[in-house]
């Protein structure tokens, strides 16, 4: 049973045996005892007998609760005259036995970082308060890195971690975060700065090789960790100039080409990254690795041309890094192709680049138009097609000489000689053998 009283004031029954409440709310609760001269009713928390908390009469009241009323509270008759009612003379007698839960939303009540300067292998602590009730969601992690340290799950807490040795993976912003129901998906924090004197290393694993096409952007890059900060040089392994833009922050550095400056040829292959502070020094090695489409052949022309061939002659470009190969390709109305020519390979020594090539292009039909362009093609792509196409026609095919020329009649007369042969040397095989046959059987008759 409830009886409003007031805004945000109720009247309740001590027959519910638990009472939750809002941090800030109000709360009244009636004993179910009837007060008089003789019997004197009262309220006290349990738990508390050292230090009593005590309400007389038969209202439990509080106004704007606070978290510490959560609790047990009882609700005591005493009889204080010499005639019972309830009890013996100056005994209490246990009326109402009642549970007051005090919500509030999740919080850090302390957090501390100490000391929140060491070097490294030197020791450190860390403390965080974190309270709530329902009893809060949390952890303790370090925000810059990922790191975790303690988490807990619907449980308050009030914890010292460490001592811990200090690492340069420790440093950075640790934070004590989390929440209950009552946060509205907004997380109660504490947070605290560990400052690490350590030489330079990699914040995490970082990626050494990376892919790159030739005009299109593509980057470098270190997360690290050091302090005092250290002093960042990209270098060519080969000693030429590095041409792509550098930034580097406290804890990042990235060489980098951009659609202002793509990658060009020139660019592709290994660099060092020195990092260097008071403390110590880091190298590391990177490779910028060529990747895509060779570059298309350019300069084509022909020369030579002949009934059935021709010869080819183009400059090639770049194969990307993965060895490239040639093919002549005839073109039909522009849209499309088919190929004229095998694989013509590349057997330079520089890639390809800058490389002037000749090839004679035989088996084509005679008096015939042709429409040519030059393609390169490596393990995975075929470049763009050479332009301008090349147009030209094959010379019709020579004669045959006069002398081998034979007339039909001339042919009639050859062919009959033949067969004429033929019989002849059909008919004297057959006359040695009939003699021969003949003189074998006379012999074999005289005996």
């Amino acid at each position: 049973m409830a009886i409003k009283m007031a805004a945000s004031f109720y009247l309740a029954s001590a027959n519910l045996s638990k009472y939750t409440r809002l941090e800030g709310d109000n709360l009244l609760v009636r004993c179910n005892a009837t007060e008089s001269d003789d019997i004197e009713i009262y309220w006290q928390k349990n738990g508390t007998e050292h230090q009593p908390y005590r309400q007389n009469g038969t209202d439990f009241i509080v106004f704007n609760i606070k978290r510490a009323f959560s609790g047990q509270y009882i609700c005591y008759a005493l009889n204080t005259t010499f005639y019972p009612y309830y009890n013996e003379t100056g005994a209490n007698v246990t009326v109402d036995v009642i549970t007051v839960d005090v919500e509030y939303p999740a919080e850090v009540d302390r957090f501390s970082i100490f000391p929140t300067v060491v070097h490294e292998n030197e020791t450190w602590l860390i403390e965080c308060n974190f309270q709530g009730n329902p009893r809060p969601t949390w952890s303790i992690f370090n925000r810059d890195t990922g790191e975790g340290m303690m988490s807990a799950i619907h449980a308050t807490a009030d914890v010292t971690l460490g001592p811990n040795k200090a690492r340069c993976e420790s440093m950075g912003h640790w934070t004590c975060t989390g929440h209950n129901r009552l946060s509205h998906h907004k997380n109660a924090t504490g947070e605290g700065m560990l400052t690490v004197y350590c030489s330079p290393r990699p914040q995490w694993a970082q990626v050494y090789i990376e892919q790159g096409e030739k005009g299109k952007p593509a980057r470098l890059e270190m997360n690290f960790t050091a302090y005092p900060v250290p002093k960042i040089t990209w270098s060519r392994d080969d000693g030429r100039p590095v041409l792509a833009q550098i930034d580097t922050w406290k804890n990042r550095t990235i060489m980098f080409w951009d659609k202002l400056n793509p990658v060009k040829v020139s660019d592709f292959g290994n660099y060092t990254l020195t990092m260097t502070n008071e403390y110590g020094t880091y190298t590391s090695h990177y490779q910028l690795k060529a990747n895509g489409y060779p570059e298309t052949p350019t300069n084509v022309s022909i020369s030579d041309v002949t009934y059935d061939s021709v010869t080819i002659t183009w400059t090639s470009g770049f194969d990307m890094g993965s060895r490239q190969h040639f093919i002549v390709m005839k073109m039909f109305d522009g849209h499309a192709f088919s190929s004229l020519s095998g694989w013509i390979e590349d057997n330079s020594t520089t890639h390809g680049i800058n490389q002037t090539w000749s090839y004679q292009l035989t088996g084509l039909d005679s008096d015939t138009f042709y429409n040519i362009s030059m393609v390169a093609e490596n393990r995975e792509f075929m470049s763009g097609f050479s332009k301008p196409f090349i147009t030209f026609w094959t010379k019709a095919a020579p004669p045959m000489p006069e002398d081998y020329t034979l007339s039909s009649s001339s042919l009639a007369i050859v062919v009959g000689a033949s067969l004429g042969a033929l019989a002849f040397l059909g008919t004297l095989a057959y006359l040695v053998y009939f003699f021969k046959w003949r003189k074998m059987r006379i012999h074999y008759v005289k005996k």
